[in-house]
């Protein structure tokens, strides 16, 4: 049952109005990764399927662990499906088309971004559509780092990697900065200082780990701007199945939102905000 039942729009936070303004939220979607924060979740009557990299209690004893505070933890929800790698589409008991999905923080930590949306492109309806809500590095820890290039993208699409090298994982920890104490700001914050969160040695020793292992290390391999996302996604067509941009907003706080649907999707245009 869709959230005009139980949810009607008036109840959505900003956020929400802001990233699933351009997808019918009515139909069967699927929400990856949403952890604390669910765009589409289930307790305000979202039909959803919620996937993520770990059983729900796994989630839950995550966030604990890392200081999240009860109220938070309980707004995550259950994982429906468990992604342990690979195509989402071997995923045991994912049931596409999806009408729908929902991907927020997921793009930047891929090894493969132009794979990622066509994988999850594989999993919509003729009509559906994709809602990204991706960080904007000029108000994140990756304000320091160079934008990721179209080109860098689709190195990583035809140059099959399964992990991150160590030169990405040092340009991660060596650029990484706070903004005064914060990590993530909003362009309204009051000024602050930059500071480099890690030494250089301290960059240096996560390069050399990254060299002894084969095992994914969980960073921001890629980092955009809303006009640099845009341009890749238009500049990539050729490896993007179709996908283009339906629908975005500017961004707000320290993220933007992208709709990106297939160019057989139908007729029916959105109101496309500048990016």
């Amino acid at each position: 049952m869709g959230p005009s039942a139980h949810a009607p729009r008036a109840s959505w936070s900003l956020r929400q109005e802001i990233a699933l303004e351009h997808i019918d939220p009515t139909g069967r979607g699927l929400e990856i990764g949403p952890a604390f924060q669910p765009l589409a979740p289930k307790s305000m009557g979202f039909n959803v399927t919620i996937l993520d990299h770990a059983p729900t209690e796994e989630i839950r004893q995550k966030y604990a662990d890392l200081g999240l505070d009860q109220p938070r933890v309980d707004l995550i929800e259950e994982v429906d499906c468990v992604w342990t790698g690979g195509s989402y589409q071997d995923v045991a008991g994912l049931k596409p088309p999806f009408d729908y999905i929902v991907a927020s923080h997921a793009i930047e930590h891929t090894i493969d971004p132009i794979g990622f949306l066509l994988d999850l492109h594989a999993l919509l309806a003729p009509s559906g559509r994709l809602a990204l809500v991706i960080p904007d590095k000029q108000f994140t820890f990756d304000h320091h780092r160079p934008i990721s290039t179209p080109g860098a993208m689709l190195d990583a699409h035809l140059v099959p990697q399964n992990r991150n090298l160590p030169g990405v994982v040092f340009d991660h920890y060596l650029h990484h900065v706070t903004r005064g104490s914060d990590i993530v700001w909003a362009k309204e914050s009051p000024p602050a200082e930059f500071r480099s969160t890690y030494t250089l040695e301290h960059a240096i020793a996560e390069a050399r780990s990254a060299m002894e292992t084969n095992a994914y290390i969980d960073i921001h391999r890629w980092v955009f701007t809303p006009d640099s996302f845009h341009f890749a996604v238009e500049s990539l067509r050729e490896w993007l199945g179709g996908l283009r941009v339906v629908g975005s907003h500017p961004t707000a706080g320290c993220e933007f939102f992208i709709t990106l649907a297939s160019d057989k999707a139908g007729s029916v245009q959105p109101n496309i905000r500048p990016v």
